[in-house]
């Protein structure tokens, strides 16, 4: 049985199927697995739904008994109980579907291979069902008790993928690597601990180094960026975007105010990156000797979900918040994402921006959703009160929440389309329910009739940490590209060809014109003096750099 759980295999089946699934919960049984069957484990008196709950999460392997009885009024019980073991970011569980009969596989439980319980000679198939469902051996298993120190230390490096690049700490004290998991970690080096995982990159890490004074780092990545880490704290500072190319190498400038980068392409940047308590250069003045920088633009974004199930009025809501408006709506299918334009004010000349995530509630497009959730400022779960399940279903997208996050988010409780009836549970309930799972606050809400939505627009602003999200340094014309962009989507201009695109961008900066940056000071292969930034470039030079060289000649 798993160390992790106490049962290995939770038997889930439609009642009518009881004799045919209780002869196989007795033959694993007989093996030695710990197997969860309801008419073991529920007592009289016992709340079945709390007790199967208990059952599902306890349990390592989920069994689900295909049958006509299963795809008939049971299975949206029974399909409510598979997301957590369907689930790609859950790596503990595990999924076996055994079919019982001739019934048609219901939708995306087709992709799954089963195990076929239909046949007349059975015992290949419990033999394929038995393997399945036994524990799989943990590193250490039969070794001595120094071989399993040994096997403890190797297996607490903790990266889960090629390690690509490492680096000193200036006192010697701890270690910093980067890896293709795309992911830079905090080493002790004495003890060989990791203290932090610092994520953000979307790409395997290439490149690591460490500020001269120890108190940040430099990681360079395939996702053609640099991120600039307070190494205590393990927050990202700046994303330094501007590279076309995958960066290979990163290095800081002796006295720490400079960062240095080097990509694929044969493009070198440098950065400004002066130290905490220094005057920060002004965009577009030039230092002695050296280029002036491009102007610059500095903001953050607060990723915002509104999640919950089909039809609880997500999709009303969001163009509610969003717009202000209100509009019959389908039930969203997959996800719809739009910039919401708050009255954010700006901090420190930082801009601030919201971005508003609508998922669609479909029980076949959860898991999916789930790989999206990164990042995340804040949370709003939108239920039907009318529902009867009421706490059950909010239970479980809450464990879905949780589970997706790589990080602690804000949430908040909603309840949608109230003006069509009120809450079948009582307010205090549900309050209850909110402060035990730790919402920020729960507000009822109508898209409809506009009740709640001013009061869940400022809770919502109340709720975001916005020091907790890492600030985005980028040139000006980026910025503005991205605005105009933005502005094309709301139009309903979303499907363009490539030049029809640069076309409608060109027309729209054009005005702009005077105000661009200059042209890129890039440096290529030739006759140019060695150390000179002066040439031909192609474009706008990269936000917060100020140069590059392209295959210097002397360089």
């Amino acid at each position: 049985m798993s160390a992790e759980f106490p049962y290995d295999v939770f038997l889930s089946r439609s009642s009518r199927d009881k004799a045919v699934v209780r002869a196989v919960a007795e033959r694993l049984r007989q093996d030695g697995l710990k197997v969860w069957l309801d008419e073991w484990e529920i007592r009289p008196g016992d709340s079945i739904p709390a007790k199967i709950e208990e059952g599902l999460e306890h349990s390592r392997i989920l069994v689900l008994c295909m049958s006509a009885n299963a795809f008939g009024a049971d299975w949206a019980r029974l399909e409510a109980g598979t997301f957590r073991f369907r689930d790609p970011l859950n790596k503990e569980r595990r999924f076996l579907p055994l079919r019982l009969d001739d019934a048609p596989i219901k939708g995306s439980l087709a992709q799954f291979l089963y195990i076929d319980w239909r046949a007349a000679e059975r015992g290949q198939e419990y033999a394929k069902l038995l393997e399945a469902c036994r524990p799989a051996s943990r590193p250490g298993d039969g070794l001595t008790e120094a071989q399993q120190r040994l096997v403890a230390n190797v297996f607490s490096l903790g990266h889960t993928a090629s390690v690509l690049s490492v680096a000193w700490s200036p006192d010697g004290r701890r270690a910093l690597s980067g890896a293709d998991d795309k992911t830079v970690r905090l080493w002790e080096v004495e003890t060989g601990r990791c203290l932090r995982v610092l994520e953000g990159h979307t790409g395997g890490v290439n490149s690591v180094a460490w500020s001269p004074d120890g108190r940040r780092a430099l990681s360079g990545a395939d996702d053609k960026t640099v991120r600039l880490w307070e190494v205590e704290t393990g927050r990202c500072l700046r994303v330094l975007e501007g590279h076309t190319d995958r960066v290979l190498s990163v290095a800081w400038s002796p006295d720490g105010e400079q960062a240095f980068s080097g990509a694929v392409n044969g493009v070198m940047r440098v950065w400004d990156l002066p130290v905490e308590g220094h005057e920060a250069s002004v965009p577009g003045a030039a230092a002695p000797g050296r280029p002036a920088s491009p102007e610059q633009a500095q903001y953050t974004n607060a990723k915002v979900l509104l999640v919950g199930d089909s039809g609880a009025g997500k999709t009303g809501l969001s163009k509610r918040l969003a717009s202000d408006v209100w509009e019959p709506s389908d039930s969203t299918v997959g996800a719809w994402a739009t910039q919401w334009k708050l009255p954010v004010q700006p901090s420190a000349g930082v801009e601030r921006e919201i971005w508003l995530w609508d998922f669609g509630g479909q029980a076949d497009q959860r898991l999916i959703h789930q790989l999206y959730m990164d990042e995340t400022a804040l949370a709003v779960l939108v239920f039907d009160g009318q529902k009867e399940d009421l706490f059950e279903t909010l239970g479980q997208w809450d464990r879905d929440l949780t589970r997706a996050s790589r990080r602690e988010f804000a949430k908040l409780l909603v309840a949608g389309r109230v003006d069509a009836g009120g809450l079948r549970a009582s307010r205090s309930d549900v309050e209850k329910f909110a402060a035990e799972r730790e919402f920020g606050g729960f507000l009822e809400t109508s898209a409809k009739k506009n009740l709640g939505c001013e009061e869940l627009k400022q809770a919502i602003l109340a709720a975001i940490n916005w020091d907790e999200i890492p600030c985005r340094t980028t040139e000006v014309l980026f910025k503005r590209l991205k605005e105009e962009i933005i502005r094309l989507k709301d139009e309903g201009r979303v499907l363009l060809r490539f030049n029809e695109l640069r076309e409608a961008l060109q027309l729209r900066l054009v005005g702009r014109a005077s105000s661009l940056p200059g042209p890129a000071r890039e440096q290529e292969s030739g006759m140019s003096a060695p150390g000179s930034m002066e040439g031909e470039g192609g474009g706008p030079p990269p936000p917060h750099s100020r140069f590059t060289t392209r295959n210097c000649a002397r360089c």
